[in-house]
């Protein structure tokens, strides 16, 4: 859950709420101290010896119908072949001067989306693992 999203719901339920700052600051300030309870904490009951979790982060593409008409069509002939510096050149001039952005705009606004799945396995007596168990999903 973002910070923004946490400020909102303690705004509903609680009627008051910090500051996103201070949200983080926290949240920061408090897993200074995780790796120490983590040592500490017993393991869940039924759980396996091996722990996996696969983290997967992906933005989705924002290429507008503008940004695709410049790279798809034909060249034009590179009228200095062996130069990177005129390469460069030409080509920046070939897509001409950019549009002025507006307010939020950003070269690469992609919105991005991390998934986070935690699962435990276990030996089995062939020595094979067995599993998912505990299986649990996160998104963000």
């Amino acid at each position: 859950m973002s910070y923004a999203q946490t400020v909102l719901l303690l705004r509903l339920f609680v009627q008051w709420s910090p500051a996103q700052t201070s949200l983080e600051a926290l949240v920061l300030g408090l897993g200074r101290h995780t790796a120490a309870w983590f040592a500490h904490a017993p393991a869940p009951s039924g759980d396996g010896e091996v722990l996996v979790i696969p983290i997967d982060s992906k933005a989705t593409p924002t290429a507008t119908a503008a940004d695709l008409a410049q790279r798809r069509g034909p060249r034009s002939a590179n009228a200095h072949p062996g130069s990177a510096r005129h390469r460069g050149r030409v080509a920046r001039l070939r897509w001409g001067r950019q549009k002025r952005q507006q307010k939020g705009d950003k070269a690469k606004n992609g919105k991005m989306a991390t998934i986070v799945g935690m699962y435990t396995l276990r030996k089995s007596d062939d020595g094979t693992l067995e599993g998912p168990l505990n299986k649990r999903v996160y998104a963000s």
